[in-house]
């Protein structure tokens, strides 16, 4: 009876080891261990094999799926490896293992649409950081969009060295055929312009675009007045003006309208003699004119005879 019980408790120990051996062997843990050794000597096939039995038992296993495209990237079977990465995001969209591994794949495939793609949506700011060495930065607009009432210019900088910056004021997306940036960029049509500026690399890479819209709706400055403003002199007088701030003002005397090529006001205006119209406006910096102003002086000194065709003087 003793020999009997004691064969029995050794068999209930070899099968209690047997079982524990047979699980540990093919328990996942195990089974990633040894296709990571297998992955380390280059034994493909072995490595391929043990991540297939992970996933028999467990199908969302990330780091046998990570295996798997690992394998298929090395061996250059890019499809596989690609498909196998993206699974990887569709159930964990924070690891940067298989961003690690698209990257590598579509910088060796030249796709680099599909890396920019890859990019957008991506928050994470260590995963961000990831791309860094495979995508040209964005230049950056110092002057946001927004609406003004004057002209201005802005300054576009780029974010590394050794990186050219190209834009347009149309909207279009810039190239190598576009404006090369090399000074502040004037904003002077009144209306809408579309800044856009890429940055551009050694290897004639470029970068996504950048945009900023500018709303410019220049304010009219005010008209500017004469005193005194009209009126019937006999003796010499002068006429001076108001200038609004930030204009010049130019003026005629035969009632014409007055530009920039017309006289320019600088002091007091002596009248000149007979029946004149003073039309005087005023022009700031952007080019924008005032409304103008008319008035009229008749000047005869006493010694002259007026007659009795004089009109009234009139102001406006």
């Amino acid at each position: 009876r003793l020999l009997i019980l004691v064969a029995v408790l050794a068999a209930a120990v070899a099968v209690a080891l047997g079982l524990f051996a047979y699980r540990q062997n093919h328990s996942q843990e195990h089974l990633l261990s040894r296709a990571q050794e297998a992955y380390g000597q280059k034994d493909y096939e072995d490595a391929l094999n043990y991540a297939d039995r992970i996933l028999a038992l467990n199908g969302e296993n990330v780091e046998a799926m990570l295996l798997k495209g690992q394998v298929w990237l090395d061996r250059k079977e890019y499809e596989d490896a690609e498909a196998q990465f993206l699974e990887v995001l569709s159930l964990d969209p924070s690891c940067a293992e298989a961003y690690r591994g698209l990257l590598v794949l579509y910088d060796a495939r030249g796709q680099k649409a599909e890396i920019r793609e890859l990019m957008d949506g991506v928050e994470d700011e260590e995963i961000l950081a990831l791309f860094e060495d495979y995508v040209v930065p964005e230049p950056e607009i110092q002057v946001e969009s927004g609406s003004f009432s004057e002209y201005f210019t802005v300054e576009i900088s780029a974010p590394e060295k050794g990186l050219e910056i190209y834009y347009t004021l149309d909207g279009t997306t810039p190239d190598e055929d576009s404006t090369l940036y090399e000074e502040p960029v004037e904003i002077s049509d009144q209306g809408t312009t579309v800044l856009t500026a890429v940055c551009r690399d050694k290897d004639g890479e470029y970068s996504e675009p950048v945009r900023a819209e500018y709303t410019v709706e220049l304010d009219v400055p005010d008209a500017p007045t004469a005193s005194p403003d009209g009126g019937q002199f006999s003796m010499p007088a002068a006429v001076t003006v108001t200038v609004p701030e930030g204009t010049t003002v130019y003026y005629t005397w035969d009632g014409s309208e007055p530009d920039r090529n017309s006289a320019r006001y600088s002091g007091a205006i002596q009248i000149p003699e007979g029946n004149n119209i003073l039309s005087l406006v005023a022009i700031d910096g952007n080019g924008m004119k005032s409304s103008v102003r008319k008035y009229n002086y008749i000047y005869y000194p006493e010694s002259t005879d007026t007659g009795s065709g004089q009109t009234d003087p009139v102001s406006g």
